[in-house]
């Protein structure tokens, strides 16, 4: 019970913070930035906890506000769970470690 409170309290913290600073206000400039970049790089996540596509869309906004990534998918459904960054400007256990809800760590690394 005190876990699925904990669970919701984060979505809602996370959906107030996309309601005060919109959608593209923190991550406007960083992804002008990164689209001039040519070797961006992707990588594939374990995300534990997650029970529903709510929690995956709650990690995917997490992942996007990290200077340097340029997308991020998270799906709870078909257990895709892909980050793609530039190398130059981040890591991937950076960005890993930008999940605070729900503990994620890298599983590969590809171009």
């Amino acid at each position: 019970m005190k876990k699925e409170i904990f669970t919701g309290l984060g979505i809602l913290i996370i959906l107030a913070v996309i309601i005060l600073f919109g959608f593209d206000g923190i991550t406007g400039n960083v992804v002008k930035e990164i689209s001039t970049q040519r070797n961006l790089e992707t990588d594939n996540l374990e995300i534990e906890g997650m029970t529903c596509q709510s929690c995956a869309l709650g990690v995917e906004y997490e992942l996007k506000q990290v200077n340097g990534v340029a997308d991020a998918k998270i799906n709870y459904q078909d257990r895709t769970r892909t980050v793609t960054f530039d190398p130059i400007i981040v890591d991937a256990e950076t960005i890993a470690k930008a999940s605070t809800v729900y503990p994620a760590k890298v599983v590969s690394v590809g171009k």
